[in-house]
């Protein structure tokens, strides 16, 4: 929450500016919020993947028939697919952030 209330603060605080600094300030401000909370999201996706990684694995032991562990197999190969997108995107974020702030602050 402390995070939050900082955030909207810093947006606050930039919309009542209204200076020249005020994207840079806003984008500042999202940098810093987005490198606070970045650690704990990649940590609770990590875990969150870890334990459907092993929910999968499991589902695709305890399979008995070929169709079963078609499907599970199906599963595997989506959850890979789910896995990669969501860490790419987790990282291509702050590259966008970054890039829109300084595109933005040079117009």
């Amino acid at each position: 929450m402390r995070i939050l209330g900082f955030f909207l603060s810093a947006v606050d605080t930039t919309i009542k500016d209204g200076n020249v600094n005020a994207l840079d300030n806003l984008q500042r401000s999202l940098e810093e919020l987005i490198s606070k909370i970045y650690p704990y999201l990649i940590g609770g996706v990590a875990a969150v993947v870890a334990l459907w990684a092993a929910f999968l694995g499991v589902k695709w032991w305890a399979a008995g028939d070929q169709d079963k562990r078609r499907e599970a197999k199906e599963y595997i190969k989506n959850f890979i697919i789910g896995t990669v997108l969501i860490f790419v995107l987790a990282t291509g974020i702050t590259s966008l952030i970054g890039f829109l702030g300084g595109f933005f602050s040079n117009r």
